[in-house]
């Protein structure tokens, strides 16, 4: 506080200490500086007096004199003005009001008319409830303070909120009388999840968030997103394709859990379930065989191909014959026949004229060279042909091969075996 003769600074609205101005204090005979009259103190006149008795610049209820006397700022509404102008501050008056009951047992510390349960300033320092941090302004700070706000009564305990006139503000995600229950209510309540913290969740299986809402969306990566067989239509629930089974991934083929739902009807494949990638059909017979009604036999043009006791039957060397044509074995000069233990018999040809060969199917005059041909014949295949050109200077059913007319090998099919046909005199096989 100035003293006599010192100047004072008190910004304000007005006036000697409100703008700063000096005052010296009267030095004539032994007036001195008193509570009970500021004008020693400052040298002020009465007009000024008058003004600084009704300035209140920060609105806390001392003027701005009474704050000077006191020595605090007068723009400062928290710094603790003086209700009952006893010189106490109020955050440090344990009256605030002067009514002679303590604040600790005082329904209305600030004697503003307010009960304390109702007061928003409760202790008249300036600061609202939510801002000070000794709201009864009894000198303890509230955290420390069981009856904050100075109304007899033990305050709420909120684990997770701030007690405001015995009620608890529960923090976000915080329900209860006592702010100790966690909840989910702002989220939707978790929507497929469970609230496990304040405004937490964790989602049910096969359900997941998107964006801010939480477990909204349903997927299938529990069940391997149906494994690429099926379509995801519900939380890890898969609709399977026809040819999938298995729950709860689509990942077995039908073929795997259905008896028999790879065959195909042809006894000459191997039918085979495979229950990742489902139903294939191999061959029930090797590359050199021929399957006939599920049987696999070797395959074959004529019976000269099979085994002895075998014919060459629709391709395939089989046991027996039952017909001559079964027993053909492209060899013009043999005689072929099934015999009567159903054996095939492939005899020569006899041919009656002396020193005469079977070539081609057609008796010939046999030679080891044309030499010993007649004249206009040469010898092939050890026997004299007709000598040519062309195959114009042959017969019907020859050709010219190497200038001999030779005989054609067949002139029908019937000529040939089995799988073979008669093209252009030649037996051709007809087995790819």
């Amino acid at each position: 506080m100035a003293g006599a003769g010192q100047s004072a600074s008190y910004p304000g609205d007005g006036g000697p200490l409100a703008d700063g101005g000096d005052s010296g204090a009267s030095e004539s005979g032994d007036n001195t500086c008193s509570a009970t009259d500021p004008r020693l103190c400052f040298g002020l006149t009465d007009d000024e007096l008058a003004i600084l008795l009704t300035q209140d610049s920060d609105g806390d209820g001392s003027s701005n004199l009474a704050e000077a006397m006191a020595g605090t700022d007068p723009q400062d509404p928290s710094d603790g003005a003086d209700m009952d102008g006893d010189g106490v501050q109020n955050r440090n008056d344990p009256d605030v009001d002067g009514d002679g009951t303590d604040n600790a047992e005082d329904s209305d510390i600030d004697g503003d008319e307010l009960l304390n349960g109702e007061d928003d300033d409760i202790d008249g320092d300036g600061l609202l409830e939510l801002e000070d941090d000794d709201d009864d302004g009894d000198g303890l700070e509230d955290d420390e303070d069981e009856d904050d706000n100075g109304d007899g009564e033990e305050d709420c305990k909120c684990e997770h909120g701030q007690c405001l006139k015995n009620d608890c503000i529960c923090q976000a995600g915080w329900e209860g009388d006592a702010c100790d229950k966690f909840h989910c209510k702002d989220i939707r309540n978790c929507n497929n999840g469970t609230c496990t913290g304040p405004n937490t969740c964790r989602c049910n299986r096969g359900w997941e968030s998107v964006g801010s809402i939480p477990c909204a969306v349903f997927h299938c990566r529990g069940a391997r997103n149906c494994s690429g067989h099926g379509t995801c239509t519900g939380p890890d629930i898969c609709t399977c394709e026809d040819d999938w089974k298995g729950s709860p991934d689509c990942s077995r083929h039908a073929c795997a859990v259905i008896s028999g739902y790879c065959s195909d009807g042809d006894p000459c494949t191997t039918d085979i379930c495979e229950t990742s990638t489902g139903c294939r059909h191999e061959p029930a017979c090797s590359g050199d065989e021929l399957c006939l009604a599920g049987n696999c036999f070797p395959k074959c043009n004529n019976t000269l191909d099979c085994a002895q006791g075998e014919a060459c039957r629709d391709g395939g060397c089989q046991e027996g014959c039952f017909e001559d044509s079964e027993c053909h074995d492209s060899d013009p000069c043999t005689t072929d026949t099934c015999n009567a233990t159903s054996d095939c018999a492939n005899e020569l040809r006899e041919c009656v004229g002396a020193n005469e060969i079977c070539v081609r199917g057609r008796c010939v005059t046999a030679c080891l060279s044309s030499s010993s041909c007649d004249a206009g014949e040469v010898c092939r295949e050890d026997g004299c042909f007709d000598e040519c050109a062309e195959d114009n200077d042959c017969g019907a059913d020859e050709a010219c091969e190497d200038d001999a007319c030779v005989p054609h090998e067949c002139s029908l099919d019937d000529d040939c075996g089995d799988t073979e046909s008669c093209e252009d005199g030649v037996c051709v096989s007809n087995t790819p």
